[in-house]
């Protein structure tokens, strides 16, 4: 661990011979900085990255030592600092306490006791440091563990209500938690996408992550920002219904949100917000609503009330959509060519209202379907094109119609093509993610997927590069470190929670993948003064 300092003095000569006298090297130090006087040294301070040491001179000419001092502690910098003075006076020596000095070394300097001083200091300098960035380090797990939570409650990949005690309190208190829901989506995102490599378009989404997480820790605490697709996130934050800020207060954020997207990186967004308070068991269904409002109306930012009246064909048109969409991951050509029926059906009854929002509701069903199918990897960049250019040259209800037919009929031929092995892994990692909390084994997935045990165990290894068992503990210990970070439920529990029932059979394969036991685990946080 490498240091930098800072040396503020007029006299030169006492500048060199710190410099040169003193084993800064030896110290621990990578850098040493001179001042000339408590302006120039606020300056450095300012551009450098952190100073850990500084040695202050107090009678110097434009700012004196303890003007600096005092500036630099209004700025809340914590950096360890040794007077070198002159002046014995009492007044010196309290108003230096005040400022948080801790060695206050007479002129003319004792090098040796300096250098013992500054020995002394530099242990307490990298034992403070160590510590934040031990707490700095559980901050990152502890906020990928809460976030993992939350995401997977969102795809509604837990399928026990169990997983719900992730959050360090017992499920009658999570239950009753209320949070704040609202969706975006990048205005036009794969147009855009489609000019940008694989690597430039995952740094964009990191950028607009960054982004809106950094512009809403602002207002929010603990704003949880989730990249739930390509080019769409999912915002919650905790709401306490007794101090919830009016409706108002969430759409000035989201606009906030807007002109900072807009300023910083040039793009639009679209924002459904839910206007009421939901609880985490309702957000798995609460974010399949406003993607239904995305789909279906064009406005920047949507209120989505509970209490609204929505016409029934916008449910069953979004009822369509899921369902060709599960067809085609399916490769189901009976399921798909069945929800092309049911699509017309509803298209034909919207029509009889507004031919206008017929239009609208095919255009951004199409978009949606080249969404999931991108995601999927079925279509690539040339074919996009393709049909952007047949979005955009078709008016007509025909036209959109046929665009969709068209690009339904396209997709599962690919998936159909597709190697059957690839299909029916995903089918198996997606059974899994549902199914993480269950006695899960090779014979249950091969009944699932239809083939036989052993070519099961073949085509796994082939596709995720480990065996299932494998791949299935590593699904079960990820989660149980976040439960042992988040919680203080009993090691039982938590073993419980992921799947197994037999307490000492959970601590055997935790400390075996880990090499720590559960307890051991825990406690590693809780010994660095973490509090769970």
């Amino acid at each position: 661990m490498k240091l930098k300092s800072l040396i503020v003095d007029d006299e030169i000569h006492i500048v060199k011979n710190l410099q040169t006298v003193l084993p800064w090297e030896e110290m621990g130090f990578i850098s040493v900085e001179t001042a000339v006087n408590g302006q120039e040294a606020i300056d450095i301070v300012t551009r450098q990255s952190k100073i850990d040491l500084i040695l202050c001179d107090i009678k110097m000419p434009v700012m004196d030592g303890l003007t600096f001092i005092k500036q630099l502690r209004e700025h809340n910098n914590d950096c360890e600092i040794i007077l070198l003075t002159g002046f014995q006076e009492f007044q010196y020596a309290q108003k230096a306490i005040e400022y948080q000095v801790r060695e206050y070394i007479l002129k003319p300097i004792d090098y040796l006791k300096l250098e013992d001083t500054i020995y002394r200091m530099t242990k307490q300098i990298k034992l403070r440091k160590q510590s934040i960035m031990k707490q700095q380090k559980f901050d990152s797990i502890s906020d990928l563990a809460y976030e993992k939570v939350f995401y997977d409650m969102i795809m509604n990949y837990s399928s026990s209500p169990m997983y719900t005690l992730g959050l360090n309190e017992d499920i009658n208190i999570i239950q009753s938690k209320q949070y704040q829901f609202c969706l975006i989506h990048i205005e036009n995102y794969f147009k855009k996408s489609m000019e940008w490599s694989k690597n430039e378009k995952t740094l964009w989404n990191f950028a607009v992550r960054n982004v809106l997480y950094e512009t809403l820790v602002e207002f929010i605490d603990r704003p949880i920002v989730l990249q739930t697709r390509d080019g769409e996130w999912s915002v919650i934050f905790e709401c306490d219904l007794k101090t919830f800020k009016h409706i108002d207060d969430i759409k000035y954020y989201v606009e906030h949100l807007e002109e900072v997207i807009q300023k910083y990186l040039k793009l639009k967004i679209n924002t459904a917000v839910w206007d009421k308070t939901v609880t985490m068991s309702l957000l798995s269904e609460t974010y399949q609503k406003l993607q239904s409002v995305l789909v279906f109306r064009s406005n920047k930012l949507y209120m989505k009330q509970e209490s609204e009246s929505h016409s029934t064909s916008q449910f069953s048109l979004w009822y369509v959509v899921k369902e060709l969409i599960t067809g085609l991951k399916q490769s189901d050509r009976n399921k798909v060519e069945v929800g092309l029926e049911h699509l017309i059906e509803e298209i034909n009854s919207v029509t009889k209202h507004s031919y206008q929002t017929a239009q609208q509701v095919l255009h951004f069903m199409i978009l949606h379907l080249i969404r999931e199918m991108n995601e999927l990897e079925i279509i690539h960049s040339v074919e996009e094109q393709k049909y952007w250019k047949m979005l955009k040259h078709s008016s007509s209800i025909n036209d959109l119609l046929q665009a969709i037919n068209e690009l339904v009929y396209f997709c599962l031929d690919k998936i159909c093509n597709k190697k059957s092995s690839d299909v029916l892994m995903i089918s198996a990692g997606d059974y899994i993610q549902h199914h993480i909390s269950t006695d899960l084994s090779v014979d249950e997935l091969s009944s699932h997927l239809k083939i036989s045990p052993s070519y099961f165990s073949l085509l796994f290894k082939q596709h995720f590069q480990m065996t299932f068992i494998e791949y299935v503990t590593k699904q079960r210990m990820d989660l149980a470190k976040s439960l042992l970070i988040m919680t203080d439920h009993s090691i039982t529990k938590i073993g419980k929670m992921i799947g197994y029932v037999e307490r000492r059979y959970f601590t055997k394969v935790f400390q075996k993948n880990e090499g720590l036991s559960p307890s051991e685990y825990r406690l590693k946080f809780r010994d660095e003064g973490v509090k769970l």
